[in-house]
């Protein structure tokens, strides 16, 4: 019985058609940019210090997924949305945004290029603590830097399938 790296290693050295291969190249630069730096500059980690201070009056909120990546959008009355990250969504964070009436005033502080909220407080009350939303981010980021590195083997692949003219 073949084990799986041999069966990988079977495949690896059969030609494969140009076109596959420069496809292997591009998405796999692309996706591979999009999932390591592209996440790191939108939702790279931040200090408290950095993000930035918001306050808006409430109006409502719409949970989407289900199960457990449920992301939250909360609109505000100048139509102004914020999402909260589905990594740092809870059941605590659902039933406290539940007992938010419209009209509220809440304070956040977003990040400074994506605008997540890390912190959401209505009043004295807090809903999400920046501290908890800012480790949960920086995990969630590292399955998006392991996807980016494989996006980046597969483009690896694809250019040494063309530099060998292992294409036809």
């Amino acid at each position: 019985m073949k084990t799986f790296f041999n069966w990988i290693q079977e495949d690896f050295r059969k030609p494969i058609r140009r076109w596959q291969a420069l496809f292997l190249v591009i998405v796999g630069l692309l996706m591979g940019t999009v999932f390591t730096i592209g996440e790191y500059y939108w939702c790279g980690p931040i200090k408290k210090e950095d993000a930035v201070f918001a306050e808006a009056v409430f109006s409502d909120y719409d949970v989407q997924g289900n199960g457990r990546s449920r992301g939250v959008i909360l609109h505000f009355s100048d139509d102004r949305q914020r999402d909260i990250n589905a990594c740092c969504t809870t059941e605590t964070v659902l039933s406290e945004l539940a007992e938010i009436k419209p009209g509220t005033a809440v304070q956040m502080l977003l990040h400074p290029r994506g605008h997540d909220i890390y912190e959401l407080r209505v009043g004295e009350k807090v809903i999400l603590a920046f501290d908890d939303a800012a480790v949960k981010m920086e995990r969630s980021q590292f399955g998006f830097f392991v996807t980016g590195m494989v996006m980046y083997l597969f483009a690896i692949l694809g250019a040494i399938k063309l530099v060998n003219r292992e294409v036809y």
